[in-house]
């Protein structure tokens, strides 16, 4: 529970392309996922994972938990068409 994994890219396409990179939710008759950039879940039924085994790139005990506390938008620059400079946006 809570390890972070990385699943074979076979297995990451085959579940419509996932990130590879995933948290262990919790494990019972499959192994329940969640990818941690978009929040979505994923189960993998234990066949599939016997079938193409991952196994933890960090335990939980070296992960960290932090809070976010502010945020700052960066602008992104603009290429004014026809320039070879890029002028940034503010």
């Amino acid at each position: 529970r809570d390890d972070l994994v990385r699943l074979p890219n076979k297995v990451a396409r085959q579940h419509g392309g996932v990130s590879p990179f995933l948290l262990v939710h919790r494990i019972g008759s499959a192994v329940y996922l969640v990818d941690p950039y978009t929040l979505r879940g994923l189960d993998i039924p234990s066949a599939g994972y016997w079938k193409d085994p991952f196994e933890a790139v960090c335990t939980r005990k070296h992960l960290r938990e932090f809070m976010v506390l502010d945020v700052e938008l960066e602008t992104q620059p603009t290429r004014q068409q026809g320039s070879k400079h890029t002028a940034v946006a503010c």
